[in-house]
């Protein structure tokens, strides 16, 4: 985690990172979409609110979520329990 950032928790359950301006990213789109019929999801997309066309996506925009855990590539896939990543 960042030295000089307080860690945010997150939902339990996966949890996905993501932004509009990643060919990777566009292309796991509809696999999160299916992720997202089986079992709870919450996606943060790093740029486009708009992005992914899912229910409930949470904009990063100053990117503290991302920073808060560490995440420098995406997309990244977690699972969370008690707010924070498991390993």
């Amino acid at each position: 985690m960042c030295e000089d950032s307080p860690v945010r928790t997150l939902a339990d359950g996966l949890v996905a990172f993501v932004k509009k301006d990643c060919p990777t990213c566009a292309l796991v789109e509809p696999v999160l979409a299916e992720i997202s019929e089986a079992t709870p999801l919450v996606v943060i997309t790093q740029d486009d609110p708009s992005f992914p066309a899912l229910d409930g996506v949470v904009h990063d925009a100053d990117l503290e979520l991302s920073w808060s855990h560490d995440i420098e590539t995406v997309p990244t896939l977690l699972r969370v329990e008690g707010g924070l990543p498991t390993d």
